[in-house]
């Protein structure tokens, strides 16, 4: 398992660690394998968070793929499927929902990947 330090993600193994020493999504994929497989899936979805959350790469890479899901799924209910939307207003308002659900995700993502980088550039100075 991976230790915890206060404020960021460590890569320091504990004494009786069995996984590889590694930094960023691959070693968190790495803990949450090993953890899913003892039947922890909340522990593995808490490492691979706080991997995402902690490292500025990996924040930005999330974010990038978040909109271009966003991106995608706006772009595919307006030319794809109108017309499939248009005649069934129940899976029209669930579609825009979670249009509307990801994109506020994605502005709440880059509301803390703004926060934490002037967090980390006061610290620097």
């Amino acid at each position: 398992m991976l230790t915890n330090c206060p404020g960021a993600f460590c890569c320091e193994p504990q004494p009786n660690a069995t996984t590889k020493t590694g930094c960023g999504l691959a070693a968190a994929l790495e803990q949450a394998e090993n953890v899913r497989m003892n039947g922890g899936r909340w522990q593995s979805n808490e490492g691979i968070a706080r991997v995402i959350l902690a490292s500025r790469p990996e924040r930005r890479r999330a974010l990038t793929w978040l909109l271009i899901a966003t991106m995608i799924m706006m772009g595919t209910g307006l030319w794809v499927i109108d017309g499939w939307l248009a005649q069934r207003w129940m899976i029209f308002a669930l579609w825009w929902a979670g249009c509307g659900l990801l994109t506020l995700l994605l502005m709440l993502f880059a509301i803390y990947d703004m926060l934490m980088v002037l967090r980390e550039e006061r610290e620097t100075k």
